[in-house]
């Protein structure tokens, strides 16, 4: 799974958002092929997000004993 946030500035006042963003896939290879890419994002805390993502991947990802799960990202505290 690979992890970023990207901001967002709404309305005239410029309210700033910060979008949480992840991409689980199969497959570990320099580059492509990625198999069976899916992608999570919204405007979370990072509990919320770490929750839903952790269980939409239980559900989308075919997981057993020998999965090894890689976390990547950019040095983003609540990652």
């Amino acid at each position: 799974m690979v992890a970023d946030e990207e901001y967002t500035v709404t309305g005239r006042n410029e309210n700033r958002h910060e979008l949480k963003l992840g991409v689980s896939y199969e497959g570990w290879k320099k580059r492509y092929p990625r198999r069976k890419e899916i992608f999570y994002g919204g405007e979370f805390d990072s509990e919320k997000f770490w929750g839903q993502t952790t269980m939409q991947t239980l559900e989308d990802q075919e997981l057993n004993e020998d999965t090894r799960f890689l976390l990547n990202g950019y040095g983003a505290s609540w990652i």
